[in-house]
């Protein structure tokens, strides 16, 4: 594929857009609920370590797979790594679960599956594991077997798998990976990663030996030992710094591949050369003669290539209720509660306290012992060695939060604090005599009461107050004696995915701002000049990058459809994915897997070419204003599009469904009765509606629908959609944390 402008990928046929339009319509009936509670809860895990863009993949990951044929089955995998399938029997009001198999290791929310076949599923367990489950039915109940166990280098997650063409024995699968980079040198010259290492993405080829499905079979023994692991190697690798969220599996090996992310991919090798070039440090300025610098820009030392030492920890954490600001701090067990004094004055005065006779020493002496680099060893103090919570009690020592002044009066009357010794994260731990606790540490809780109800408080200690002991301090203004407010990690993970377009690490690094639309040179429509920031940033960037084996067979050719040029055109954004679903035929898997790309204000539906075609996407239908009525959904978590049952290849109506989580609005929020939050459907035209055809006027509305997804007892949060096909009709499956709910009459016209 040569590379081009955009509109030679993504060509937009004009005589689909309607400038006419006005708005969209609600529609209030004709769509039905059910909840159905889970066996067992999925939900979504962030171990220590993962990044933003690492838990951003995994928040737009779906975790409700569609069976691969017009099937009435899905699978998912809950949070104790059992594979479960839902049956939806014909005839039957309620689901029916099955429990097909275990992953040997915690999945930790990145375990993945997709379907191959009816009967035959590809399970990642995230640790370098893949098996292949074959479903058979004994009696009521469905069972599996393992047909394939297979190994692969490196944690992998399945983006998409199918059966090669040209052998029916091997399963074509692209799987995605992550690595953190070096960018640190140790004193033997040698790169290593750091815990603020850049994050790259690896997306490999694999050609999976997988046998046929023997569903004629008679049902396998499923106590039978699994085979031996088989160990495979990659066919190709590329490597880009944000994960793929769309992909287009050819037919064979030797196919063409398509994988969209929000910056190109490239060869592992080029992109390796590529971060070391930018992090290798420039070596040292020599002197030169006034004639040859005279010729030369003086540049000024890079303020990264300076060594930070490392910011200590702040001294405590705080959050706050609507009435209420509690503190924070971690001590050492060491200290008794005799030695803490806390007081409370109005309006606004706390005063906290340790006696200067406080066993600090023991507590001191059982501290960690931990190996510093050799440039670590004169930055970092004896004190700053030691645990946070010994730094915290000699700070209160002295006398870092006696005569504070808070942000806000309190109501003296009702606060209080509290001392108490709690076990540490992992469990309590004894040592060898069997008596003292390791690892347990004091907790000192400060509860103040706010004497205005409902103000909220932008930090703990009055800002003059702070300002005064920063110049009293040398002019530094340190947090660590006044902390930002820590949020509620669920709070957190609602944020994340609305964070991505102040976060772009691409625009920081300069390596993809081309691909950028609000750095558009030529702009063919005045909309943009009367667009909101938050209008213009919808979507996630959008960058094709395709790969195929080179002419000699050995190497890949990695080329981008879209040029520079191309790429600052305003077709950069896509604003919804294809719903799973299960596809009809091989032939029929691409017009079900279209995209959305956003043109101004509209959502302009693409689907996808033929692998034997041409590179160009084809526009089939638009949805107006789509950008503009997405803008105002912050609490966004996934964007689907999926053809209803009058579309065809020629047109017909297209759906966008939008996932929004349920705000927090309330401080006494219960989280057992949360639901899964609203879904905000948007409906295209028909084809002769919008096309004007037949001397027909462009229509001015289309629907919509908005439905809340909710059930009693609580649903938890949404965790993935499917569409199924249960008694002929086309049901929305939506997969939350306790509960999946079943949607009839989004998708069907009738």
């Amino acid at each position: 594929m040569q590379g081009g402008s955009s509109d030679d990928v993504f060509p937009v046929d004009r005589s689909l857009l309607n400038p006419k339009f006005e708005a969209y319509k609600l529609l209030t009936d004709g769509v039905t609920s059910a909840c159905h509670h889970l066996p067992s809860s999925v939900r979504l895990s962030a171990p220590d370590g993962v990044g933003f863009k690492e838990l951003q993949d995994r928040l737009n990951y779906n975790h409700l797979v569609p069976a691969a044929s017009s099937s009435s089955q899905c699978v998912y995998i809950d949070d104790a790594g059992f594979v479960i399938l839902v049956d939806f029997s014909a005839g039957s009001v309620k689901p029916s679960f099955h429990p097909l198999h275990r992953l040997e290791s915690t999945p930790n929310g990145c375990a993945s599956l997709v379907a191959l076949e009816s009967d035959q599923w590809l399970v990642s367990d995230a640790k370098g594991g893949i098996v292949c489950l074959e479903t058979k039915k004994q009696g009521s109940r469905w069972t599996a077997e393992v047909v394939a166990s297979l190994k692969v280098e490196g944690s992998s997650r399945i983006l998409e798998a199918r059966r090669s063409e040209t052998d029916a024995a091997v399963v074509l699968a692209l799987v995605q990976s992550t690595r953190r980079l070096a960018t640190s040198t140790d004193s033997g010259g040698s790169s290593k990663p750091t815990r603020s290492s850049k994050v790259a993405f690896d997306v490999s080829l694999l050609e999976l030996p997988i046998p046929i499905s023997t569903t004629q079979a008679p049902a396998a023994n499923t106590s039978s030992t699994s085979p031996e692991p088989i160990f495979v190697q990659p066919s190709w690798t590329v490597t880009g710094n944000d994960p793929a969220y769309h992909t287009q599996l050819g037919p064979s090996s030797e196919s063409q591949h398509l994988l969209i992310a929000e910056s190109s991919f490239e060869d592992t090798a080029t992109h390796a050369a590529r971060h070391s070039a930018k992090t290798q440090p420039k070596p040292a300025s020599t002197s030169t003669t006034p004639a040859a610098s005279s010729n030369t820009d003086t540049q000024a030392p890079s303020p990264l290539a300076t060594t930070r030492p490392l910011r200590p920890p702040p001294l405590f954490s705080w959050h706050q209720s609507s009435d209420t600001v509690t503190l924070l701090f971690s001590l050492p067990t060491s200290i008794n509660k005799g030695d803490t004094r806390v007081h409370f004055s109005p309006p606004s005065g706390l005063s906290i306290h340790l006696a200067p006779h406080a066993d600090l020493d023991r507590a001191a002496s059982e501290s960690k012992i931990v190996e510093l680099r050799d440039d670590e060893q004169e930055a970092r103090k004896v004190d700053e060695e030691a645990k946070p919570s010994i730094r915290t009690a000699r700070a209160l020592q002295a006398g870092c939060f006696a005569n504070r002044t808070l942000w806000a009066p309190i109501d003296t009357s009702g606060c209080v604090w509290t001392w108490e010794r709690v076990p540490p994260a992992g469990g309590a731990k004894r040592t060898a005599n069997g008596q003292e606790k390791v690892g347990e540490q004091g907790l000192l809780s400060v509860f103040l009461e706010k004497k205005d109800e409902g103000t909220r408080w932008a930090a703990v200690f009055d800002e003059a107050e702070r300002r005064r002991r920063a110049e009293a301090n040398g002019g530094d203004e340190d947090d660590e004696d006044d902390p930002p407010e820590t949020q509620d990690p669920s709070d957190l993970l609602g944020m994340v995915q609305g964070l991505d377009k102040y976060t772009a690490e691409g625009e920081a690094d300069g390596d993809d701002m081309e691909y950028n639309p609000l750095f558009s040179a030529q702009r063919d429509s005045l909309l943009h000049d009367g667009l909101e920031a938050e209008d213009g940033d919808v979507g996630r960037r959008l960058c094709v990058t395709a790969v195929a084996r080179g002419g000699d067979g050995q190497g890949i050719a990695v080329n981008h459809p879209q040029s520079e040029a191309g790429a600052r055109s305003q077709l950069a954004s896509c604003l919804a994915r294809p719903l799973p679903q299960a596809d009809r035929s091989d032939s029929d898997a691409a017009a079900l897997r279209p995209l959305v790309v956003r043109r101004d204000l509209d959502g302009l539906v693409f689907f996808p070419p033929s692998p034997s075609s041409s590179s160009a996407w084809h526009h089939r239908t638009t949805l107006p204003a789509l950008s503009f009525v997405l803008a105002s959904k912050r609490d966004l978590r996934a964007t689907y599009v999926v053809p209803t049952s009058r579309s065809s290849s020629k047109g017909g109506r297209t759906a966008v469904l939008a996932f929004e989580d349920a705000p927090r609005v309330r401080d006494d929020y219960d989280e057992a009765s949360k639901g899964a939050g609203n879904l905000f459907v948007y409906y295209s035209t028909d084809e002769e509606e919008a096309t004007g055809a037949a001397g027909k006027k462009k229509t001015e509305y289309a629907p919509s629908r908005v439905i809340r997804l909710e059930g009693e007892g609580g649903t938890g949060s949404f965790m993935g959609a499917a569409l199924l096909l249960v008694d002929g009709r086309r049901v929305l499956a939506v997969l939350c944390e306790r509960a999946m709910l079943l949607l009839r009459g989004v998708l069907d016209d009738e």
